[in-house]
């Protein structure tokens, strides 16, 4: 069975019943992003929230209980409440409030966190001339893990890959080196792949590696500054290295995000491998990343200062 749902932005005037009596002590909005499940498994409300963040930006996802299928309500911004008028939203985060339009009423999702769970109050408002009355109801979620535990040394990633991955494809079989104006870069097409300035030399390196290891797909955490850059082998990380590859081997299982210095990395013990700034988000979705696709070392092409780093598997 198919809904279809208009979605408009948040009103003015929304139903904040809920964040009179919440609990939600120092959470900050990476508390509540992720996949959350309804713990109860035979609900016919909503079934599964997904929250996600974006610098400032914030999103819900709604699934409703359907038949064969869960209805997704889709993505609708949402507002993050801080705990009081001069704190910050998202470093304080008291509640998150989502609307949506259906074809048959409004819907007002408010959100709440604490110890672990996301408690979702809906307040709908029939629109379709029933006379049905206005309501509210009330449900548990419980935050769904993106990886099963690891074995030490070994990646064991789930079915799905992690969402959302920002990946260009290309053909290195039709990559070239070129130069232009007095830089060398790698081409492919249209597609300017990788800046190598006044070095032909590591532009010819690179090209040789993304070949040797059939690289095809150019991803990144956090475009269009990007943080986090990794290449990938059709869907898969690519293997190695070979002899002559300027490698630095990491523990899958160990490596971590860490704030240091004021600044998120990850890291492997006392190895700082990638610094991500004040993008904590980008750092967990680049663990993330790291952890589903078992990426063990970190290579590069002309250190130091090199002009291109990949993971191999």
């Amino acid at each position: 069975m198919t809904r279809l749902f208009k979605i408009r932005a948040i009103g003015v005037a929304l139903l904040l019943l809920a964040l009179g009596t919440s609990s939600a002590a120092d959470a900050t909005i990476n508390d509540y992003t992720g996949t959350w499940a309804n713990t109860e498994d035979a609900t016919r409300g909503i079934t599964r929230i997904k929250i996600k963040r974006l610098g400032p930006a914030v999103t819900v996802q709604a699934y409703g209980s359907c038949s064969p299928n869960d209805c997704d309500w889709g993505v609708v911004p949402a507002t993050a409440y801080a705990g009081n008028v001069s704190a910050d939203a998202l470093s304080d985060t008291a509640a998150l409030v989502a609307k949506y339009v259906q074809d048959f009423a409004e819907k007002t999702l408010v959100l709440t966190y604490a110890e672990g769970i996301l408690t979702a109050t809906l307040y709908t408002k029939f629109t379709d001339g029933s006379g049905r009355a206005a309501y509210t109801s009330t449900a548990s979620f419980k935050k769904l893990p993106m990886f099963r535990p690891l074995s030490p040394g070994v990646g064991l990633p789930l079915a799905a890959a992690p969402a959302n991955q920002d990946c260009i494809s290309f053909d290195p079989d039709s990559a070239v080196v070129v130069k232009l104006g007095s830089r060398w870069k790698i081409k492919v097409g249209a597609l300017l792949l990788l800046d190598f300035g006044s070095s032909q030399t590591q532009a010819q390196e690179a090209l040789n590696v993304l070949r040797a290891h059939n690289m095809n797909k150019q991803c990144f955490v956090g475009r269009p500054n990007p943080s986090f850059e990794y290449f990938l082998s059709g869907n898969s990380a690519p293997t190695g290295p070979s002899n002559d590859e300027d490698c630095l081997a990491f523990n899958n299982a160990t490596v971590q995000v860490k704030k240091i210095n004021e600044g998120w990395k990850i890291v492997d013990g006392n190895h700082w491998m990638f610094d991500f700034a004040d993008a904590q988000d980008e750092a967990h979705k680049a663990l993330d990343i790291v952890k589903y696709y078992g990426f063990s070392k970190t290579c590069y092409v002309g250190r130091p200062g090199p002009s291109m780093s990949y993971l191999l598997k």
